[in-house]
């Protein structure tokens, strides 16, 4: 259709932003959108134009369409100041690619929210240009705007942003091969993917949805030879294998699928992933874990205690950190905790928590649904002086000091509170309570004037936390349930920490000592 691009800004009455070749964005006015005509006629083939990601589009296989004609005037009133009975030569249309049955097919695309009900089925302005030049890592120069793929990134740096509530389109596969699906049945489907992983779907396949359209493919029933010539691009642009399998995982979930399986599933495509993995296997730098020692020595001393006069800002610090470390359990579910009963029962021996009922683990199982954390208590009945200190690394006391210093300011539910003035007694977000423990950590060890091997994170509490107790020979059994693992797998590979490297130095050391024998 020529000048795609242009011709659409002749007929868009807002500006918008262009990308400058400096990086800048640059605002582009359009020209006066005049409609003067006589008519309208299509010589040019629509395979210039390619879709638009989740908006009406046109593509060229099925919409092949070589001259349109306006027959019959339009009359308009005078103050209109529109006086022509068909449209002038040139002007450019976009026509949708939905069905003109619009009884069945436009109601899946409703229930899907790819598409606006109120809204013509005339294309919007942000329509992709197809470009038969198109390759990753390269740009793409199409009338006044660039648009550049970074595969290191992950992601389209410059498409057309999505609008709301588009955001969240359920990447359900069954959604796309049951068209026929009713609504209450659809909105289930879609609940069986998080927010979460809806938005990071969303994002990959927007990815291959645009290298496709620079093929002329149709990216929700590209074939398999397509799709591993797009996840071959990415493995030679360095994308890792994990970056490659989630990316596979995203297609797999909006594609059509193979032979009514999904995609993924294919043998193709499980060699694939195997052969990535072998020729670039991950690489992990050797953790270099902070001291839990030391961090535990300086809490029984100033200024972490005496716990009923220290400052509120690391009385909640260290509250914390004695739930986490003794727990092992991940921030989101320490940010649902409770402080009502029977969300908080302290019993003579332990202390029972429980999480907020609406709260959804990250593992969504029956057993992980609303597990109660049972914390012991650490020396309650002492007879010396360290003892007695020990006795302040215990739970159940800091939690009753905490409860009761915020109890006069509290105005939320939620186990941990602000301490700042300007959100006094409110609740906390995660990455607050992530910051709290971090924090303590890094002062800790100025306080003992020492260096820290990295910079510590709030999640290698619940590393450390699992590698200390295997390496004491606690049951494994045990491990998991308390950092609610399903199998030992998921603790063996990501986090247990190679706690004995100092006493395999013994073996070494006793055999120069043989030098003096």
């Amino acid at each position: 259709m020529g000048d795609f691009f242009s011709a659409v800004s002749d007929s868009n009455a807002h500006p918008r932003e262009v990308q400058s070749n400096r990086g800048q964005v640059e605002q582009s006015y359009p020209h006066a959108s005049r409609v003067v005509s006589e008519r309208l006629c299509c010589e040019r083939n629509f395979s210039q134009v390619g879709s638009a990601l989740l908006r009406p589009f046109c593509y060229s296989p099925k919409q092949q369409v070589q001259r349109l004609f306006h027959p019959i005037p339009v009359t308009r009133p005078a103050q209109q100041r529109r006086s022509s009975p068909s449209l002038a030569p040139g002007t450019s249309v976009c026509i949708s690619s939905l069905p003109t049955n619009l009884s069945s097919d436009t109601e899946s695309y409703r229930s899907e929210g790819l598409i606006d009900p109120h809204c013509s089925l005339l294309a919007s302005t942000s329509v992709v240009p197809l470009s038969t030049s198109f390759s990753l890592g390269a740009t793409v120069e199409s009338g006044p705007s660039s648009r550049s793929f970074d595969p290191s990134v992950g992601s389209v740096s410059s498409l057309p942003p999505l609008s709301e509530p588009h955001c969240l389109v359920p990447p359900v596969p069954t959604l796309a091969r049951l068209p026929q699906l009713s609504h209450s049945v659809r909105d289930i489907l879609i609940a069986s993917h998080k927010s979460s992983t809806r938005k990071i779907y969303l994002s990959k396949w927007k990815r291959f949805t645009y290298w496709a359209q620079g093929r002329d493919i149709d990216p929700f029933t590209a074939s398999i030879q397509m799709v591993l010539d797009f996840l071959a691009e990415l493995f030679h642009a360095g994308s890792s294998p994990s970056t490659l399998k989630v990316q596979l995982a995203a297609i797999s979930n909006f594609h059509v699928g193979i032979s009514e399986s999904a995609i993924m599933s294919h043998k193709l495509c499980k060699a694939f992933l195997k052969g990535v993995f072998l020729l670039r296997p991950p690489i992990r730098n050797p953790p270099s874990p902070w001291d839990l020692n030391l961090v535990l020595a300086s809490l029984i001393l100033s200024p972490f205690e005496p716990a009923a006069s220290c400052s509120l800002k690391l009385l909640s610090w260290k509250t914390l950190f004695l739930v986490a470390i003794t727990s092992a359990r991940r921030v989101s579910e320490l940010h649902a905790l409770s402080c009502r009963p029977p969300y908080l029962l302290f019993h003579k021996d332990r202390v029972s928590l429980r999480t907020n009922p609406s709260f959804l683990p990250k593992v969504a199982s029956t057993s992980n649904l609303n597990q109660s954390i049972d914390l012991p208590v650490f020396f309650p009945e002492y007879s010396n002086r360290s003892e007695q200190k020990l006795h302040w690394l215990d739970v159940h006391r800091q939690l009753r000091y905490y409860l009761d210093r915020t109890k006069q300011f509290r105005k939320s539910d939620q186990l941990f509170v602000s301490y700042a003035e300007s959100r006094k007694g409110l609740p906390v977000s995660k990455v607050s309570l992530s910051r709290w423990l971090t924090s303590l950590i890094t002062l800790v060890y100025e306080i003992r004037h020492q260096k820290l091997p990295n910079k510590p994170k709030a999640h290698s509490t619940r590393a450390l936390a699992t590698s200390i107790a295997f390496q004491d020979r606690l049951p494994i059994d045990t491990i998991c349930a308390a950092a609610t693992w399903a199998t030992p797998h998921t603790f063996i590979s990501h986090y247990k920490l190679d706690l004995a490297s100092r006493h395999r130095a013994n073996f070494g050391s006793t055999v120069l000592k043989s030098l003096f024998r």
